[in-house]
């Protein structure tokens, strides 16, 4: 429990970030097989930009994880700034699925993001991308 500082409001919700909202890309498919999905992190209420940016992580398309340190801190970088974060976690060679998964993965994401974004109170038209390694190329391509 966050107890409020001596002469607060006692509203505490502008200290705590919202939850991270999970999605599947594919929600049909076997989660044991294709656990590709994005994370997105809202920030705060009052400093949200309507700006996302999409985090596709490196690890040389064999390994991909949300809560690497090249996913969930960034987004929660981003979602200090304003700017609602997305963390792709794209399928791996590692798990049998060989290219172009990972760039199919990327793009269901991109499109999943512009599609969302309005019910999410964002911009489609203000949406970014960053990776890192292998992300980076998946970005560029």
């Amino acid at each position: 429990l966050v107890q409020p500082p001596h002469g607060d409001s006692g509203q505490t919700s502008a200290r705590v970030p919202p939850r991270p909202v999970h999605c599947l890309l594919r929600p049909w498919a076997d989660p044991r097989v294709d656990q590709a999905m994005f994370v997105r992190y809202d920030p705060p209420a009052g400093r949200k930009t309507g700006a996302i940016v999409i985090v596709i992580p490196g690890g040389n398309y064999d390994e991909c994880d949300v809560h690497c340190g090249e996913g969930q801190p960034v987004a929660q970088w981003l979602a200090n700034l304003g700017i609602t974060g997305v963390v792709l976690q794209y399928r791996c060679v590692s798990q049998g699925h060989y290219w172009p998964a990972q760039h199919d993965d990327w793009a269901a994401c991109a499109r999943a993001v512009v599609d969302q974004a309005p019910s999410w109170g964002c911009d489609p038209a203000r949406v970014g991308v960053i990776g890192f390694s292998a992300g980076g190329h998946l970005a560029g391509v």
